[in-house]
């Protein structure tokens, strides 16, 4: 498009494109390139296909024409930054970590540096940069907006970039400093990318192709160095001069592809898509399984007829029961939770009753380095922790053979396991190295299908007797023994055997079709895994989020908690509190969990509560599947309760009421946010509150109305009747007493919930993100928590005695930024009367200079937040021309008569006096006496504690552990056990430091949580001693303080593993080692197992029984003997030996006589 006309027209392309998301155009060599990704011709009659192959989803593309290099951003499943040369060759991946949706893209050609933009879960930006190969990666600008789609552009030393949203382009320095917005571009809409050039300035043009003619018949690419390299486009073929393209020959004239594979041609030159089982050029070469070192494989280390160390793996389903220890043994076979020794494999199924295992070629194998040049190769692919692997050439073939052979669509491994027995001779070695054999176990699992592959090397399965077993054997009692076994054909079985037509493999399923056995390991691993991206973003949001109180005392009090809004959970003596939803931290939410016999915050797993991903009523869906079903699985299911936690993060709690208040109660007293207290008889509406910042903007007015008698006359004093209240113009209420004065009308952002909250008989809960109202259990009073912006206003109006009284917290970021008739909020209660100008009132004004004071604050009919009857404003209820009766004016006989009602009450004898209604002034007494109690709740410091068992402790049995604890408090604390089953006592230094000295005498100890208690009944968050022990593995052993037993997942101690020495076993290293559970001695001799003494000894752990007739003991088996090839001649014509004994036949014209060896 020509911008100056703004005509355009439409290149017409040969070849449809499928959804090219960006675009970049070389005009020095005039080609355009694109993200599927392709290139033409700028006039459109030239295309051709660049990279075809590993493309998910490309996001952006950036050119060098300096080098003909492109550059391009994938934002699929597996995010990834790549290159190559402008032919497609040379491709290199970059950067493949840390990447979520690189969408933006541009490259600095001089100084060789990339610049991209990512996006994580719309809601932040990052714009990172790196040399052109992928080093010195560096985060340079970052910021929390909805950008969808962002554009970046280079030029001269800045870098820009684009707001989709927004229309909006900022510009900063190329390392990040000074970013600054250039503006809103007009009547732009949703733009995603940005281009910045100027006349007479651009990249280097100086390329191999500079120079025209380029010689090239269709597309000249330039290449490093100032060469050319010639291309042309998908239909023709470069000829031999490298200059001019031609048509091409057919490559799959001559059917190249052998064992059907399929035949695709380009450009003259074939491939093959070989089927299931072959691979190679030609598909001639049979498919097996990367192995060795090479690749991450580990070598067996085992003696003859033994098995390797266990290998614990993330437990997998077989049927009905989840195995998640296996061994690699060298006899071919692979067992599940103990080792299997035994080198002679039996037809009768029977023997096996007890065992499992996987059986690939079970026979006697010698593994011995002095008589064999064969390996055991293993590797385990964890997938859930590595998702690297998911493009591993083993993985996909795993699924491509389940999807070929099994027609299983759809499976995602989460683990597999490949063990390779390559070039192993049967025993013994130094007599049968001839033989060998070669073939893979494949063993792979998606938690809930599991499968097993057997695969036999083409040619290399060499052996020559048939004592083989081809199958599996569980202790569930499922077995398979494949007809092969035991036979002649067993010997070739990479030939005699085959799945779907599909030679040399065997396939199995180990898991019945349609059966679920519940993997909750898996399912948390998985969760995890999925979610660990973003655990840098949930520790930010969560420190960005309010404390919990320390104590739920303060609930009441705190502007984020209300008592009406719990979250039910199961746990003992626990009750949980959800923070007011918040919309600058939608959709993510916050709850504080305190004990319920003493009040103290839980800071601890699995009780405690704190971050959550989806808030719990806003996104209540969510918030059950991903924040209370995982912990149920995480905590409850699984022994994964660290990682819930570790994306759950508890935050802090404050031991210091860190929000300031103010009151106002009947006839009206107030108590400013400073405490300044007095009197105000207004009969109007006033402006209370009003507090302007940044981010907030919010108005609090106060209605009042004439008092009234006991017999219900009007006097001249007043009381507040209603109060209104806007929050930055996206929230407000209403509230108001009822004409009765006995009840009130409540409105929620204009919605009329009075009868929803008069019904005392159910639960009053209103909640949103901008708004939540509710109404306690124990005084009826109305909450009403504005949090909109993170800056939490909260409200308690209350009904007294034919009026209304409030209280308002806020926190103190609104210091110096309050006005209104509840002060200015700096700390000094001595300046708290500012009129409207700024001017103000001394502090010992009297009762009519106060008067006059608090008129100032009245509202114009504008500035009114109320709600109005029909036919009514705001000079309905304004009365300025209104004079109240002061105290100053009573008489000795009222005061006396007053004074004895309500002692030296202030307000109440006030109120007395002005009212005449005993009723009003007892309930003014009972308010400020109940306000009192209120500050003084929130004035006390919550302790807390501080310790040396930081951490955990690893002990040992009877070893006795000095703790020390101290006390952050205001006074004297006492500390407590809590939860307690070890036995300690403290031992006090001050008022607020003990020790204790603990000892673990028993292995089912549970529990050590310590927490203070200060004068005033306030308990410190508990410190929760996790603790590992050590009980001495019965002295046959030591401990690995990192890996544990089976143990109590409610509880703090964990037991470590003992590592055993090799001649004894158990939990405790307790059991002398059963020499015979692996059936060691062949030939189903009898075995015997020896004593702890004797296997350290003779290193052997076990005796067997004397080898049968026909068989010749050897280290400790019973080899066959052949008696063909003794000195005795065992047969006077042909002798064929055979396992254990002979067998005698006669040549032609003879027969075998009665004795059965000679010939007649």
């Amino acid at each position: 498009m020509d911008i100056n006309t703004t005509s355009y027209e439409r290149i017409p392309l040969e070849k449809e494109i499928y959804a090219p998301h960006d675009i970049d155009y070389d005009p020095v060599d005039g080609i355009i390139f694109w993200t599927d990704l392709g290139c033409l011709s700028f006039d459109g009659s030239l295309q051709k296909t660049v990279i075809n192959s590993s493309l998910v989803k490309a996001g952006a593309i950036v050119t060098d024409s300096l080098n003909g290099i492109i550059f391009w951003t994938n934002i699929g499943t597996t995010p990834r930054i790549e290159k190559s040369n402008y032919d497609g060759t040379n491709r290199q991946e970059l950067i493949n970590t840390g990447l979520h949706s690189p969408i933006g893209f541009a490259v600095d050609v001089i100084a060789g540096v990339i610049y991209w933009g990512d996006i994580i879960e719309d809601e932040t930006v990052w714009i990172e940069r790196a040399n052109t190969d992928g080093s010195n990666r560096q985060r340079i600008y970052q910021a929390q907006v909805r950008p969808q789609f962002i554009g970046i552009a280079l030029f001269q030393s800045y870098v820009y970039f684009t707001h989709w949203e927004t229309n909006h382009v900022t510009r900063m320095g190329k390392d990040g400093s000074d970013p600054v917005s250039m503006g809103m571009i007009p009547n732009a809409r949703c733009f995603s990318d940005i281009h910045v050039y100027k006349d007479g300035e651009s990249q280097p043009s100086i390329n191999g192709c500079s120079n025209r003619p380029s010689g090239c018949t269709h597309f000249c690419f330039p290449t490093p160095g100032g060469s050319k390299k010639c291309a042309c486009s998908d239909d023709m073929i470069l000829q031999s001069d490298g200059q001019t393209c031609g048509k091409y020959m057919d490559g799959c004239f001559n059917f190249p592809c052998e064992h059907g594979g399929t035949c695709s041609n380009s450009n003259g030159n074939y491939s093959c898509k070989c089927p299931t089982g072959w691979q190679g050029k030609n598909c001639s070469d049979g498919y097996i399984f990367s192995y060795g070192e090479d690749v991450g494989d580990k070598v067996l280390l085992a003696n003859d007829d033994a098995c390797g160390e266990p290998l614990t793996i993330l437990p997998i389903p077989i049927f009905g029961r989840k195995y998640d220890t296996l061994y690699v043994c060298s006899n071919g076979l692979v067992s599940f939770q103990w080792d299997y020794v035994n080198p002679n494999p039996s037809s009768d199924i029977k023997s096996y009753l007890g065992y499992s295992f996987l059986a690939p070629y079970y026979t006697d194998l010698d593994i011995n380095k002095n008589d064999t040049k064969g390996n055991i190769f293993y590797q385990l692919y964890d997938i859930i922790r590595d998702k690297r692997l998911m493009n591993n050439s083993n993985v996909l073939y795993v699924q491509r053979i389940l999807d070929d052979l099994e027609g299983v669509k759809e499976f995602h491994a989460t683990v597999i396991f490949i063990v390779t027995w390559y070039n192993i001779s049967p025993y013994p070695a130094n007599e049968r190295g001839h033989e060998s054999v070669s073939f893979q176990l494949v063993l792979t699992s998606d938690g809930t299908n599991t499968f097993v592959l057997y695969r036999y090397f083409p040619g290399e399965m060499k052996l020559r007797r048939n004592d083989v077993l081809i199958g599996y054997h569980f202790s569930t009692g499922e077995f398979k023994v494949h007809l092969n076994s035991f036979k002649m054909e067993a010997l070739d079985i990479d030939q005699n055997t085959d799945t779907n037509g599909v030679a040399g493999f065997l396939l199995y399923r180990l898991t019945p079709v349609g059966s679920t056995i519940s993997n909750f390991d898996l399912q948390c691993l998985e969760w995890y895994e999925s979610n660990k991206p973003y655990k840098p973003e949930y520790e930010r949001k969560s420190k960005e989020m309010p404390e919990c109180p320390c104590n739920s005392r303060w609930i009441s009090f705190d502007p984020w908690l209300s008592a009406s809004q719990q979250l039910a959970v199961n746990a003992v003596n626990t009750s949980c509190f959800i923070a007011a939803p918040c919309k600058k931290f939608q959709p993510h939410g916050k709850i504080c969990c305190f004990d319920t016999t003493t009040g103290e915050w839980l800071s601890y797993a699995p009780r405690a509560r704190g971050f959550s991903k989806f808030h719990p009523i806003t996104r209540k869906k969510d918030f059950e599947s991903e924040d209370i079903q995982m912990k149920n699985i995480c905590c409850e299911q699984s022994d994964y309760c660290h990682l819930y936690y570790a994306l759950r993060p508890v935050g802090e709690c404050y031991s210091k009421f860190p929000y300031n208040s103010a009151l106002s109660w009947g006839d009206p007293h107030i108590e400013t946010l400073d405490t300044k207290q007095y009197t105000f008889n207004g009969w109007g509406e006033f402006t209370l509150l009003s507090v302007t910042t940044e981010h907030t903007s919010f108005i609090l007015q106060g209605r009042t109305d004439k008092a009234t008698t006991n017999e219900g006359m009007a006097v001249d004093s007043t009381s507040f009747t209603a109060f209104a209240a806007r929050y930055n113009n996206e929230s407000s209420i209403h509230v108001e007493m009822n004409a009765e004065r006995t009840g009130t009308y409540v409105y929620g952002n204009g919605i009329d919930y009075s009868l929803d909250f008069a019904n005392l008989r159910k639960d009053f809960l209103v909640s949103t993100e901008t708004l939540t109202l509710s109404r306690s259990n124990d005084t009826n009073a109305l909450k009403v928590i504005f949090a909109l912006t993170g800056e939490p206003i909260s409200l308690i109006i209350s009904v007294g005695v034919e009026m209304l009284a409030l209280g308002i917290t806020l926190p103190p970021i609104f210091k110096n930024k309050t006005k209104g008739l509840l002060g200015n909020y700096d700390g000094n209660p001595s300046n708290d009367f500012v009129y409207p100008n700024g001017t103000r009132l001394a502090e010992n004004a009297t009762e009519k200079e106060i008067f006059y004071f608090g008129l100032s604050w009245s509202i114009q009919d504008a500035e009114s937040v109320f709600k109005y009857p029909k036919e009514k404003g705001h000079a309905d209820f304004h009365h300025g021309n209104f004079t109240p009766k002061y105290l100053g004016e009573a008489t000795e006989s009222e005061l006396r008569e007053a004074s004895k009602r309500c002692g030296n009450n202030t307000a109440c004898v006030y109120d007395f006096i002005l009212t005449k209604n005993e009723q009003v002034a007892e309930n003014t007494k009972d308010v400020g006496e109940q306000a009192l109690k209120e500050k003084e709740e929130t004035a006390n410091t919550n302790p807390s504690i501080e310790s040396n068992a930081i951490s955990t402790l690893y002990v040992k049995m009877n070893q006795t552990i000095n703790l020390k604890f101290q006390a952050l408090d205001d006074g004297p604390v006492t500390f407590l056990f809590e939860r307690n089953t070890v036995e300690a006592e403290f031992t006090y230094s001050d008022t607020k430091s003990a020790e204790a000295n603990v000892t673990i005498y028993r292995d089912d100890q549970c529990d050590l949580s310590v927490t203070a208690k200060d004068t005033q009944g306030y308990y410190a968050p508990a410190i929760n001693i996790d603790f590992v022990l050590c009980d001495g593995c019965s002295g046959h052993g030591s401990c690995d303080y990192h890996y544990f037993q089976t143990n109590n997942k409610s509880c703090s101690m964990k037991k470590a593993k003992c590592i055993c020495d090799p001649y004894w076993e158990g939990t405790s290293c307790q059991f002398d080692f059963d020499g015979c559970r692996g059936r060691p001695c062949s030939s189903d001799r009898n075995c015997s197992d020896v004593e702890a003494s004797i296997h350290k000894k003779s290193g052997v752990a076990f005796r067997c029984s004397p080898c049968p007739k026909g068989f010749l003991e050897n280290d400790y088996k019973c080899l066959d003997i052949d008696e063909c090839n003794t000195s005795s001649k065992m047969c006077n014509q042909i002798c064929i030996n055979t396992l254990g004994s002979f067998l005698c036949k006669c040549e032609n014209g003879y027969r075998l006589g009665i004795d059965q060896r000679t010939c007649e």
